[in-house]
């Protein structure tokens, strides 16, 4: 536009406002969303980790309590196994002599001499009485157990001795390899347990410890 203002000439440039946006401001764009998806993609990622090993921290501190009331309901000393390395755990009854009576009252009196008088016949009782499978349960995908532990109190190795002697496999899986299966965590039917410390980790190695305390049978979940 020229405006003419007494001999001079004066030129104003208007301009028009730009629309859009240039390649570059278009490509520094999508850099940026990238960037921003991917540690939102992370953040997501560590939250939803932390939920499931929160979520099997408390799927063990339940399974204690359950174990504590059954040995409460029934009378009868109940433990819990894990499978260090693995994701599962066993809640089942500790082998106990009257077990191998129970199951001779099954065989009949015809044969309960037998089973009193050989080896053999005494291995037929006590396969009978492990008939029932333990009750095996898992933890959350990619959770499991780093570690396993418990204090053997002079009630703990009495109780563990007992079970031994009737010569029934404390094994849950039945397997012969018992080495990944923690030692049993023991709950009495008076409500005191073993003192343990059960810890759980996930894919990160994050880690939170179960512990359990032997005169009141509480068990709460800490962060390490």
């Amino acid at each position: 536009m020229k405006i003419q203002q007494g001999g001079f000439h004066l030129t104003r440039t208007i301009r028009m406002p730009r629309l859009g946006l240039t390649l570059l401001e278009l490509m520094l764009v999508l850099a940026l969303l990238v960037v921003i998806a991917s540690f939102a993609a992370v953040a997501a990622t560590n939250l939803l980790g932390e939920r499931k090993l929160r979520r099997g921290a408390e799927q063990v501190r339940l399974a204690f309590a359950e174990a504590r009331l059954e040995a409460m309901r029934s009378g009868r000393t109940q433990m819990v196994r894990c499978q260090l390395g693995g994701e599962q755990f066993a809640i089942e009854p500790l082998p106990d002599p009257s077990d191998l009576t129970e199951a001779a009252d099954q065989i009949g009196r015809g044969n309960l001499a037998l089973a009193s008088g050989g080896a053999g016949a005494m291995a037929a009782v006590s396969s009978m009485a492990l008939a029932e499978p333990a009750e095996t349960k898992s933890l959350p995908e990619k959770i499991q157990f780093a570690i396993a532990q418990t204090v053997n109190s002079t009630r703990q190795l009495e109780a563990l001795s007992t079970a031994a002697a009737t010569g029934q496999s404390l094994d849950p899986d039945n397997s012969s390899d018992t080495t990944q299966w923690s030692e049993p965590i023991l709950f009495f039917s008076d409500g005191t347990t073993s003192t343990a410390e059960v810890i759980v980790r996930n894919a990160d190695a994050r880690q939170l410890a179960i512990r359990l305390r032997s005169l009141t049978g509480d068990a709460v979940v800490i962060e390490l």
